[in-house]
């Protein structure tokens, strides 16, 4: 149900208005029926809008066709503010007391099941909207603002909760709490739902605000393993899960001395653990490790005697000496429980510069350090398959197969942290990654599964066919405006992405300050900088390289996953050279399932 209060949106809608706040009477517009608006239902399919309203008996026809009729205008007044194509529009009158059956409108014979109901909406709309010949456009941004649009129970409107940020940011909340139960309603798919889901125990409850856990994360979350490997895609719940465990051991005695390894980055996850363990109450100090020095391990052994948690975030800067160190550092907890986050940045790090056999020397080192106290470590490789092709991800797959053989592992498939939305594009870039290859990338590419059913704006694609900047710079501003418009997304909650040396940070912020935007306050860097960053809204601008597709769906996959809700994405060649076949095969798999736009 949607009511608004018309006055308050003249910025969708330029030649319909109606009244002021609460007090009827008081017109504003040029209609003569001036009242505030109302209605029922509003289906908003990919390609079309239907409109019921719902009266008690025929009698009120007149009035249910006048309100269908303003909702109208308010659709097509948003489509016209927007540049948006007419959408097509059906409008229909439910009566469910109305026991015989009419042609074009709802009655109780339609609604008694919902085989009658499927029966009258494919005679109805699917047939109707199937005789239209044009191309189906999408109507995103039409769809929306309809959903920003809502007042308060006392139909007063309050603008701060009726814009696109807000529609955003509730989105965002679900997510982050977890309200990700639901399971498909029947006949909406038939491939597997969720099923298993429990709720969360108190520490994670409470002091991490995540509601409800998957069949898996709650299985992991109760292991007994002291060495455990939590491999996962991006936003499948790996970090809540540690963070879970930490916390039940540092509740369950104060004597438990624990360390946690992040590693430095934008928007690493160091200040997840620090908030959920100050709120329960957990002595808890950080240490930021920025230099490669005999006297670090010392430090923080000092800090272990006045603290129980210690969370050391290193940074990935240092060069080879990442790989020294962080043996180093493990080496010398031989009193305190180990987790690592994200540990596919020390992976690459031994792997690329050549240290394997430190990386083997480290294995050997957790397993001598679990026979006494937890150690656990979470990793997501993909998040760091930068710069690489096929043979090197199939050598790195091989070497954590033979390394981890007889490491106890779990794997987190299902996707948490994106709508369903941005996780169907993202399980169609993983699989065409693993298509490229050749195989399954049990470690690098894990298997990708729906984890939740909540709904967002679908992913956006801009599809340029060179680089020219100065349309490269209309579509950011564009974009950024659609996702700022409102007071409610900040401009922390978007991230920027960007992936070659052209198009840089200097460039963003030179476009986005022309239009009176502070680039202090907006989260802009390269893929490679990111580590475990997240974003409600993010905008990636992707220059395809030719000559590496897997480089480039690699860098694609990682970037699309930084979004939480909305996500828009800018492709474009350098110079004015044509797409591969791969991109124009991937842009038709992801067309029935994104917002494609061909500039």
């Amino acid at each position: 149900s949607l009511e608004y209060l018309h006055s308050d949106y003249q910025i969708f809608v330029g030649d319909h208005l109606y009244i002021t706040g609460d007090k009827k009477g008081q017109p504003c517009d040029r209609d003569e029926d001036a009242k505030e608006g109302e209605c029922d239902f509003i289906v908003m399919g990919k390609y079309y809008f239907v409109i019921i309203e719902v009266k008690k008996n025929r009698a009120d026809l007149d009035d249910a066709k006048l309100q269908a009729s303003r909702t109208e205008k308010l659709i097509l007044g948003i489509s016209k503010m927007l540049g948006s194509v007419v959408p097509k529009i059906l409008k229909f009158a439910a009566f469910p007391y109305e026991k015989r059956s009419c042609v074009g409108r709802i009655t109780k014979v339609d609604i008694e099941s919902d085989d009658s109901f499927s029966s009258w909406w494919k005679t109805n709309v699917t047939e109707e909207i199937s005789k239209d010949q044009q191309s189906p456009v999408s109507f995103e941004e039409t769809e929306n603002v309809l959903f920003a649009l809502w007042a308060n129970k006392n139909n007063i409107c309050e603008k701060n909760i009726c814009l696109l940020g807000r529609n955003i940011r509730d989105i965002d909340a679900k997510l982050k709490t977890a309200i990700i139960t639901l399971e498909r309603r029947k006949g909406e798919r038939d491939d597997n739902s969720n099923p298993g889901v429990v709720e969360a125990p108190p520490e994670v409850r409470d002091y991490v605000g995540i509601k409800y856990l998957t069949a898996d994360q709650d299985k992991t979350l109760k292991s007994e393993e002291k060495l455990l490997w939590i491999n996962g895609p991006a936003g499948s719940g790996k970090t809540v899960v540690m963070c879970g465990k930490i916390l039940q051991l540092a509740l369950s005695d104060e004597k438990n001395k624990i360390v946690v390894f992040t590693f430095a980055g934008k928007g690493n996850n160091a200040n997840l653990y620090q908030t959920a363990l100050s709120e329960a109450g957990v002595m808890c100090e950080t240490y930021s490790c920025k230099k490669y020095t005999s006297i670090v391990s010392d430090e923080i052994n000092d800090i272990k005697e006045h603290y129980q948690v210690v969370i050391v975030t290193i940074d990935m800067y240092l060069g080879i000496g990442v790989s020294r160190l962080f043996r180093e550092l493990v080496i010398s907890q031989t009193d305190s429980s180990v987790f690592i986050d994200d540990i596919q940045a020390v992976i690459f790090s031994y792997i690329i510069m050549g240290t394997k056999r430190i990386f083997r020397e480290l294995l050997n080192d957790l397993i001598k350090l679990s026979a006494a106290h937890h150690v656990w470590v979470v990793c997501d490789v993909a998040q760091r398959v930068l710069y690489t092709d096929s043979k090197h991800l199939l050598q790195l797959n091989a070497l954590l197969e033979k390394e981890l053989l007889n490491v106890p592992r779990v794997t987190l498939p299902k996707n948490l942290r994106n709508t369903q939305d941005i996780s169907s594009v993202l399980s169609v870039v993983r699989g065409v990654c693993t298509d490229m290859v050749g195989c399954e990338f049990g470690y690098i590419f894990p298997k990708q599964e729906d984890g939740h059913f909540i709904r967002g704006p679908l992913t956006k694609i801009h599809v340029l066919e060179n680089d020219d900047y100065t349309l490269i710079k209309d579509v950011l501003i564009n974009e950024f405006k659609i996702m700022l418009k409102g007071d409610d997304l900040d401009y922390s909650d978007i991230g920027i992405l960007f992936n070659t040396i052209d198009i840089t940070e200097p460039f963003i912020v030179k476009t986005l300050s022309s239009e009176g935007y502070d680039t202090n306050k907006i989260s802009i860097c390269r893929n490679y900088e990111i580590f475990s960053s997240e974003w409600p809204a993010v905008i990636v601008l992707h220059e395809v390289r030719v000559d590496s597709f897997l480089w480039d769906i690699s860098e694609l996959y990682l970037a699309i996953s930084r979004a939480r809700v909305k996500c828009s994405v800018v492709l474009y060649n350098r110079g004015k050279i044509n797409y591969s076949g791969d991109i124009h095969g991937l842009l038709d798999l992801l067309e029935p399932i994104a917002h494609v736009i061909r500039h």
